[in-house]
């Protein structure tokens, strides 16, 4: 049908909008190729398609707009931590915002118009969001899953060769799963920066959605996680063996893994030096907590 009317339609005063995720189109169909790849390649070759990438829409303006909308009284504190919490997601944000009138976090006042209520709780999200969030992560192979396990412990921003070399598997092979199916097709992560390491170029990767790393990491058992946080610390401290500079830059972020891997000793030193480094930077308030 939309094929047909993309024919018919031309030069006449008629708008048609579609929207369609286009992670599920990736996938495909259980019968093979998703019908709507070659029907979008197709308008493509047109001038009668414009696409827009709704992933790239401002999601900060988003939460005002929708906000602005409602009978509220909610203010630019209130914005700015819904807006961290959901990173302007619609469907996340919308939820959340649900969520909190319905447990009465959120409360009308005399005029009918929504504010804070006395104890606002960020903590329980939506079932319908976890849902959403679990779909995404149920339908990858297991070997997948496992590599995004251990990215989730190293935090939202994560390196692929210290996630190889705790997996123990070919950094090309996580490479490859990285900039394929996982940012192409699922949209789980994406590539965020390239970083040189004398002879080494480490490739530095992001979760899409904070809650994707919240989710996969709080789905491992306590004994996991510490397991995982050791690993991943011997990791970074071996690849920036051989740079005191980053090793000091680095000193807070192996002190957290350490600590969390129950290791006190090693992260009171990492502690001290991170210290130390706050207070070469005059960052005096840092060096004290």
């Amino acid at each position: 049908l939309l094929f047909h009317l993309e024919r018919r339609l031309g030069g006449s005063k008629l708008l048609l909008v579609g929207t369609y995720r286009a992670e599920d189109v990736a996938h495909g169909h259980e019968t093979g190729r998703h019908p709507l790849e070659a029907l979008v390649n197709e308008f493509q070759r047109d001038s009668a398609l414009v696409p827009i990438d709704l992933n790239l829409a401002d999601g900060r303006k988003f939460v005002d707009a929708f906000l602005d909308v409602q009978p509220t009284r909610l203010g630019s504190a209130f914005r700015e931590k819904i807006y961290h919490f959901t990173e302007g997601h619609p469907l996340f944000m919308i939820e959340l915002l649900h969520s909190l009138q319905e447990r009465g976090s959120l409360q009308r006042d005399p005029d009918g118009r929504w504010i804070e209520g006395p104890h606002l709780d960020w903590r329980c999200w939506p079932p319908r969001v976890e849902a959403v969030i679990a779909e995404r992560f149920e339908r990858l192979p297991e070997a997948v899953r496992e590599l995004l396990e251990v990215a989730s412990v190293a935090g939202d921003e994560f390196i692929a060769e210290v996630v190889a070399d705790v997996l123990g598997v070919d950094e090309r092979r996580v490479l490859r799963w990285l900039n394929g199916s996982l940012s192409q097709q699922d949209g789980l992560v994406r590539p965020h920066r390239l970083q040189r390491l004398g002879q080494r170029q480490l490739s530095h990767y992001r979760f899409r959605h904070h809650l994707f790393q919240s989710y996969l990491y709080q789905g491992l058992s306590e004994m996991a996680r510490a397991q995982l946080h050791e690993r991943v610390g011997a990791a970074l401290e071996t690849l920036y063996a051989g740079s005191d500079e980053w090793m000091s830059a680095l000193s807070t972020t192996l002190a957290w893994h350490f600590e969390m891997a129950g290791m006190a000793d090693k992260a009171v030193d990492y502690l001290e030096k991170a210290g130390n480094r706050a207070v070469e930077l005059s960052a005096y308030e840092d060096a004290i907590v």
